[in-house]
């Protein structure tokens, strides 16, 4: 076990506060663009990357970690994953321009990529199988909620002090991580020695990026355009090879045949379209409330807040439930109310009361409550030591980058939608949240399929 029975909760809770304030980076600029786009004089297709580049690279590192963990010792790897993103940002907070800061976002991400992996594999080492959907509740209240609060507490850290703020908090809470780590810390030593896969990795971190690129040149030249079919085609078949390739090589960078287990399989697909959901929905309700309500950020972190409160509050729950009663019945109840949240925005006016606006974003939170941690933990639930590595890194960075992926598709269908994509109207947040209620509710469908109504084995 990497941590003895006396200071369990003590070094869980440190590893779990150094992910929790890296996974709540990846929103956490949200509220802030407006003002960093000011000062450095970019506009907002630019200041985006600022969210996306610390997604993909968090993707990309994740992807690794299988070999990490598998390699080092654990709390090595916590350690240096925790002084990688406390550098980034130290570097934020002095960056002179735009460049130097989407640098400081690079380093960042890549302690997040190592952070979150270690952290759910010690916990999940930590704890029995018959208590893995307690232990993924613990993670969710990490992985799943932290994106979710990230638009209200950077809207109310930026009004009260300016963007630099946030990365003083998060640099100031890392520094008291590591000083914590490094005492309270015992660690699992990897067992296995080799080298990274370094064709699988540029092939995978090129496949990607391109695909990001690609979405992302959509809003600029269309579809039909060279400038976004090019990197659409390039990260296609630079991610067909990267499959191809891990079968092939003795030592993957990802074990792709982990996808050969039907129920790993069906829980990764439909974490991937639970994450999309989560993270469109933190950018398109805002939107929805600011843009086409004419409501503050301030109104809009209120409205949200109810929902990202249950996130926090149904996560342990529904890992006891899992332990409990299994995944079928919980994964259903999770796509209904999904899919019902999603429905109800697509039918959502510009009069709509605000207190109903509240009640829909919160019925998602739940369905996401319901889903995220308890299909982890049926996904990864047959899987040994190794495998176990593998999974969560496969995981983990399909959820990250599905969610970037997802997430820009979603907002093309908006602003495509819209009479003129400048301006969100209420026409494509309609349209958008009825195809996420479509997407969610094939969920719904491959979860009445394929997921059985089985109870964890002690």
């Amino acid at each position: 076990m990497a941590l003895k029975h006396k200071t369990r909760n003590i070094g869980l809770t440190v590893m779990l506060t150094g992910t929790f304030i890296s996974s709540l980076s990846i929103s956490l600029l949200s509220s802030a663009l407006p003002s960093i786009m000011r000062e450095f004089s970019v506009s907002a297709t630019i200041g985006q990357w600022l969210s996306t580049v610390y997604i993909l690279v968090l993707g990309i590192v994740t992807a690794t970690s299988a070999f990490l963990i598998n390699r080092f010792n654990s709390k090595h790897l916590f350690v240096s994953g925790m002084l990688l993103f406390l550098a980034g940002c130290t570097i934020s907070i002095f960056a002179p321009n735009f460049t130097v800061l989407i640098l400081s976002r690079v380093i960042q991400a890549c302690g997040a990529g190592i952070l979150m992996p270690v952290t759910q594999v010690v916990i999940l080492k930590t704890y029995p199988v018959s208590q893995h959907g307690k232990a993924m509740g613990i993670i969710g209240l990490v992985i799943g909620v932290a994106p979710a609060v990230g638009p209200t507490l950077s809207g109310l850290i930026v009004d009260m002090s300016g963007w630099k703020s946030i990365f003083y908090l998060l640099a100031a809470i890392s520094v008291i991580v590591v000083i914590l780590s490094v005492i309270l810390l015992t660690g699992i030593d990897g067992k296995r020695g080799g080298s990274i896969e370094m064709t699988s990795l540029v092939l995978y971190g090129i496949g990607f990026c391109s695909l990001m690129i690609g979405v992302t040149n959509r809003e600029r030249y269309g579809w039909t355009s060279l400038s976004t079919l090019g990197p659409l085609a390039a990260g296609i078949v630079c991610l067909y090879l990267f499959a191809v390739r891990q079968f092939r090589v003795p030592l993957p960078l990802l074990q792709l045949r982990i996808l050969k287990d039907r129920g790993f399989a069906v829980s990764s697909i439909l974490i991937m379209i639970t994450y999309i959901s989560m993270m469109s929905g933190t950018m398109r309700v805002p939107i929805y409330i600011q843009s086409v309500r004419g409501l503050s950020a301030l109104t809009s972190g209120t409205l949200l807040l109810p929902g990202s409160a249950l996130l926090v509050v149904f996560n342990p729950i529904t890992g006891y439930l899992y332990d409990r009663f299994g995944a079928r019945l919980i994964s259903i109840f999770g796509m209904i109310f999904l899919g019902a949240g999603s429905g109800a925005f697509a039918l959502a006016g510009i009069e709509t009361p605000l207190l109903i606006i509240t009640a829909m974003y919160a019925m998602r939170m739940v369905g996401i409550a319901f889903l995220l941690m308890p299909l982890s933990a049926y996904g990864l639930r047959n899987l040994n030591g190794e495998q176990m590595a593998h999974g969560n890194a496969i995981v983990n960075s399909l959820r990250q980058m599905a969610g970037a992926l997802g997430s820009s598709i979603l907002v093309a269908f908006m602003g495509a939608a819209s009479a003129t994509e400048a301006v969100t109207d209420i026409h494509g947040i309609n349209v958008s949240f009825a195809i996420e209620a479509g997407l969610v509710m094939l969920g719904l469908l491959i979860t009445l399929i394929f997921i059985r109504n089985e109870r964890q084995i002690a």
